[in-house]
């Protein structure tokens, strides 16, 4: 769903905000870890690069790739590496999965529209589009 949600934010522009939180599956050992990555890079002002790049790039998740990508962005890669052995942001992921749990949020993709959980997963650019601008659209 990555890309088909950062196409519709790319078109609909200032009339959505993406809000993004960690929700690390326990059975993928690589989750956390990518989601400490994207916060590290965060720090630097780079958290949605970082998350595309770690989405186009899944299958390589892992040490050497965090490292690659934080100096491919241009990041100070000893910051970054500090905050990924120091874990200075796995409180922060943690908190997310916590509250994601508190509300029954089953695991990912999950999607909130203007506070309310969107039933089932959107499986297409055209259907998640639907839906947010019909939610546009009463808005108004």
């Amino acid at each position: 769903m990555h890309p088909i949600v950062d196409r519709l934010a790319d078109e609909l522009g200032s009339q959505v905000k993406v809000v993004y939180r960690h929700f690390p599956l326990p059975n993928h050992p690589q989750a956390g870890p990518a989601a400490e990555a994207a916060e590290a890079a965060g720090e630097q002002g780079k958290f949605w690069p970082m998350v595309n790049a770690l989405y186009a790039n899944q299958k390589e998740l892992g040490p050497a790739l965090y490292v690659r990508l934080a100096r491919e962005l241009g990041l100070n890669v000893a910051a970054f590496s500090a905050s990924m052995e120091g874990h200075t942001n796995l409180a922060r992921i943690q908190a997310d999965l916590a509250e994601a749990r508190k509300q029954g949020i089953p695991g990912t993709p999950t999607f909130v529209l203007n506070g309310q959980r969107l039933p089932g997963v959107p499986g297409s650019y055209e259907t998640l589009e639907r839906v947010v601008r019909a939610a546009l659209g009463a808005a108004r």
